[in-house]
């Protein structure tokens, strides 16, 4: 076990300078207007992203509801799956086509002629003139339609460059257009297992989830009981008299993340530009410094701040694994929260998405367009951006910086509403500066909220580390299971 209590003002001896309290209101005024100009700014980029003509992260989500739907439903009736197959159908004329062809798929060719003559209705109703790309890749899908409603699945009507377009235009989409069921058996079955794999995949982290959740929620009431019956103490002991030097220290990192982001946009990396932005993230630990600078010793400054080992170092990453399953039920909670939100918007895309041809305009993460768009070694790099060096920066910022400032300053409204104040406020910065929009606000808090209770108990970061790592590896191989 290792421990470094804090000396007492009253015992420092004269040759020793005791901390400074720090400027905790300065430096909070400083943390409130970098978070709302890092939210505006994320916000713009994440919007402008969304509203382009070639929404590559939308693209990318959308392949993976596809091929979720038509894997799964090779092992059930496909008209289960025809309600969400014609939700997607919304938004611009590459999406609407991608859609098009998946409705044709679970429901048959009659629905995707359907499908198509609707769509030139839209079109004509609106004013709305298609590139000549999505006119011809329209007029394809038609006569492919056509063969298949007559039983002719060779598609005698198309030409060898037609198809060339199909598979080059709209990716996994045209080739499963190009492999209908009763056609080429081999182009069929080489269309149709990622689509399996990502339905199998998929599945499984749902029941997994589903059993880790229900676990989680056992563990987390039991941990709550045993703590307010004295069967389990906290790891963090608050007392501190220089807590206000972790505000600074704070809000120093968040300005200068940024600027060292930015600077290492300028570095000619070619293919390995994530691992220099990963350098960047990890060389912003270096404000770490501040508060030796300042006067506390850096033992003192790693015990405060959670870099330690431990009580049980052996098994705090386990722990962290059980941390993981701990936080789930908020999540649960919190998806719950955000289906509300849809609901009450109408929808994924608002009211009325039927009469839009625009963008989606749904805010996402900047790394979905590098699965959307990269190769193998991008994917690696951003596995380990994101799994491993964001945990460990971010953990050590939010939950081990911020969070320590926070629980000093409200200590003295008892434990309970210390918590849950700190972690709460802690929780909202993490997730109002990330770039998925409000929407996502309520998960992010969730899991936020979990990572930092999981520090007040263990008081080390290990498990915080774990289990954010967990949670952003899931997400990366679900991305991976989408665009390979």
């Amino acid at each position: 076990m290792e421990e470094v209590v804090a000396v007492p003002e009253d015992e420092t001896t004269d040759h020793v300078k005791a901390p400074p309290k720090g400027h905790p209101i300065l430096a909070w005024i400083a943390i409130i207007a970098l978070v709302v100009g890092l939210y505006v700014r994320q916000t713009h980029l994440s919007e402008e992203r969304a509203n382009t003509k070639s929404d590559q992260a939308d693209l990318l989500t959308m392949q993976l509801q596809a091929r979720y739907l038509v894997g799964a439903a090779q092992f059930a009736s496909k008209s289960a799956f025809e309600p969400q197959t014609l939700l997607m159908n919304t938004g611009p004329i590459s999406r609407r086509l991608r859609a098009i062809i998946l409705a044709g798929e679970i429901s048959g060719p009659a629905k995707a002629e359907e499908l198509l003559k609707d769509l030139d209705s839209q079109l004509a109703e609106q004013g709305i003139e298609t590139s000549a790309k999505h006119e011809s890749l329209k007029e394809t899908l038609k006569r492919l339609y056509a063969d298949y409603s007559q039983g002719r699945f060779d598609a005698p009507s198309l030409q060898s460059d037609e198809r060339e377009a199909l598979h080059r235009d709209l990716g996994w989409f045209g080739d499963l257009a190009l492999a209908p069921e009763g056609g080429d058996e081999e182009a069929r079955a080489k269309v149709l297992q990622p689509a399996m794999l990502t339905a199998i995949g998929l599945l499984a982290l749902l029941v997994l989830g589903l059993m880790a959740a229900l676990g989680g929620l056992f563990g987390l009431i039991f941990l709550i009981v045993f703590f307010y019956t004295g069967q389990v103490r906290a790891g963090l002991r608050c007392g501190l008299p220089y807590g206000g030097l972790y505000a600074e220290t704070f809000a120093i990192w968040l300005a200068l993340y940024p600027l060292l982001s930015l600077a290492t946009s300028f570095i000619p990396a070619g293919k390995s530009q994530l691992l220099v932005q990963g350098s960047a993230m990890l060389a912003s630990l270096s404000v770490l410094v501040w508060p030796v600078l300042r006067g506390v010793p850096w033992r003192q400054v790693r015990q405060d701040v959670g870099l330690t080992r431990g009580r049980w170092p052996g098994l705090e990453p386990l722990i962290g694994v059980g941390g993981y399953a701990m936080t789930l039920p908020l999540l649960g909670v919190a998806v719950i929260i955000m289906a509300a939100i849809l609901a009450a918007r109408g929808g994924p895309l608002g009211p009325h998405p039927e009469n839009n041809f625009g963008p989606t305009g749904q805010p996402s993460h900047p790394i979905v367009n590098i699965f959307a768009t990269g190769n193998w070694w991008l994917w690696v790099q951003a596995a380990v951006l994101a799994a491993v060096l964001a945990p460990i920066v971010e953990e050590t910022m939010f939950r081990g910086v911020l969070y320590r400032h926070l629980r000093e300053f409200s200590n003295r409204l008892g434990f309970t509403v210390s918590v849950l104040l700190s972690g709460l406020a802690v929780s909202f910065v993490f997730a109002v500066i990330h770039p998925q929009g409000l929407i996502a606000l309520p998960g992010l808090m969730a899991l936020a909220l979990g990572f930092a209770l999981l520090r007040e108990w263990r008081g080390a970061l290990i498990p915080c580390m774990v289990a954010h790592g967990i949670n952003n590896g899931m997400l990366t191989l679900v991305f991976i299971l989408a665009a390979a």
